[in-house]
């Protein structure tokens, strides 16, 4: 196979991936990643629900993140795949920021 059709196969493979986003614990590696002095380890995070922007790679997520025991923010955040992982391209805020 020429080294085309094993780069289109891998890219392919990767974009099957990441067609819905990132998962919850994926999400809390990217923003820890993101912000090492904020989080000393991943943050808790659910109900990660995200779509494509123009890109294919990047997305729009809304997800809530655990900020005391009973306690849950509602954020959003843009994210992309690069490399196979998953990496914030822009700073968390409050969910009306991006949608």
């Amino acid at each position: 196979m020429s080294e085309f059709l094993i780069a289109h196969s891998v890219f392919v493979a990767l974009l099957t991936v990441a067609a819905q986003g990132p998962t919850p614990d994926q999400l809390g590696q990217a923003l820890q990643a993101f912000s090492p002095n904020e989080y000393k380890n991943p943050p808790v995070v659910r109900r990660v629900s995200c779509k494509v922007l123009g890109d294919p790679t990047e997305f729009s997520c809304l997800y809530e993140q655990r900020e005391k025991a009973t306690q849950w923010a509602k954020l959003s955040v843009y994210v992309a795949i690069d490399g196979g992982r998953w990496v914030v391209i822009d700073s968390p805020g409050p969910r009306e920021k991006a949608r």
